[in-house]
C-alpha cells in the first residue's frame, strides 16, 4: 500500500463523517466496561474530533501492509485505519495494559500484544511498514531506548508517525501549570523533536504543531469548561484549528507536536544542507556489517 492507495481509499471519508461512528463505539465500550480514561474522552467531543483531525493529516504518509499501533491502549487510530483501508492492512498493537478496551480491539480487528518490558518490543526486525505512536513518547520510560528499538522493528525506509506530542511552549501546558494541574512532565519544542528523531535515524519528512485551541481534558482543567462561554469559545477555536495549526507564529502556541520520519541507516555526509536535500542512504555494505 502506497500513498496514493492511502489518498483513495480516504477520498470518501472526513473526521465529520467518521466521529458519529467513533462516538458510537465510546458508548459501547463504557457500556461494556467501565474506564476513567475513556470516559473522559468521550465527554469531550473536542479531543475526538482532535484525534480524527490528526489522523487525517498523517493519512498520506501511512504505508503498509504490517502497521504497528504503539502504545495503543484502546486503539483509536487503528479503528479508523481499519475503517480506511479495510482488510488492505494488517494492524497489530501494543501496550503495557492488557487489552483495555476489547470494543476497539474487536472492531480494528487487531492483533495485539502486552508489553512486559519498558523498551523493548517483542516482534522481528525490520518487521513493519508503518508504526504510529499517538501520545505515547512522552509517557515512555527513556525515549532514547524507544526510538532504538522502533528503529529496529520499522523496515528499511518505513515510516515513524508521532502525534499528540506535548509542546514545549503551549499555551494549555502553561495554564495547566499556573494551576497546579497535571500537566505533562516531558516536553519538546520543534527543534528537540525533530533533533530527537534525526539522531535515531529517522529522516524528517514533515514536522509541525497541531491543536491550538485547547480542549481541557486533563482533571485538572476540566471543570474550566462549565464556565459560561467557554464552551462555546472552545468550540469556535477548535473548528479554525486547521488554519491555526499552519499559522505562525500562533501555531507555536499549539498543544502538541507531530512528526513523520522515514527510517534510514545512515546519513550520507555531515552538512545539514546535504540532509535536507535527501542525501541519504543506508544501502552500504560497511553500514550494514555494523548493525
Amino acid at each position: 500500500m502506497n500513498r496514493e492507495a492511502a489518498a483513495t481509499a480516504a477520498s470518501n471519508l472526513t473526521a465529520g463523517t467518521l466521529l458519529p461512528e467513533m462516538q458510537d463505539l465510546f458508548s459501547k465500550q463504557l457500556a461494556e466496561a467501565e474506564d476513567a480514561h475513556l470516559r473522559a474522552h468521550s465527554n469531550n467531543l473536542g479531543v475526538i474530533r482532535a484525534h480524527l483531525r490528526a489522523i487525517f493529516r498523517y493519512l498520506p504518509y501511512v504505508e503498509g501492509p504490517r502497521i504497528l499501533d504503539w502504545g495503543c491502549y484502546h486503539a483509536f487510530d487503528s479503528c479508523v485505519l481499519r475503517r480506511i483501508f479495510g482488510n488492505s492492512v494488517e494492524l497489530h498493537g501494543c501496550d503495557p495494559c492488557a487489552c483495555p478496551a476489547a470494543q476497539f480491539h474487536r472492531y480494528a480487528d487487531l492483533t495485539f500484544r502486552q508489553l512486559d518490558h519498558i523498551s523493548r518490543l517483542p516482534y522481528p526486525d525490520a518487521h513493519f511498514d508503518t508504526v504510529i505512536g499517538s501520545g505515547v513518547i512522552e509517557h515512555v520510560a527513556n525515549h532514547f531506548e524507544s526510538l532504538r528499538e522502533l528503529h529496529r522493528v520499522i523496515r528499511e525506509g518505513g515510516q515513524l508517525i508521532l502525534t499528540f506530542a506535548p509542546n514545549q511552549s503551549s499555551a494549555t501546558e502553561l495554564v495547566q501549570d499556573l494551576l497546579g494541574g497535571q500537566g505533562h512532565p516531558r516536553r519538546y519544542t520543534r527543534s528537540s523533536f525533530k533533533s530527537l528523531l534525526l539522531s535515531h535515524g529517522f529522516l524528517i519528512e514533515e514536522i509541525g504543531y497541531h491543536e491550538v485551541g485547547p480542549t481541557l481534558t486533563s482533571p485538572s482543567v476540566a471543570w474550566m469548561r462549565k464556565i459560561p462561554g467557554v464552551g462555546s469559545a472552545m468550540s469556535a477555536v477548535e473548528h479554525l484549528n486547521p488554519i491555526l495549526d499552519r499559522l505562525w507564529p500562533i501555531n507555536r502556541l499549539g498543544q502538541n507536536l507531530f512528526v513523520i520520519g522515514r527510517r534510514v541507516g545512515y546519513v550520507h555526509g555531515s552538512h545539514p544542507r546535504r540532509s535536507r536535500q535527501g542525501l541519504w542512504n543506508s544501502g552500504s555494505p560497511a553500514f550494514n556489517a555494523l548493525t
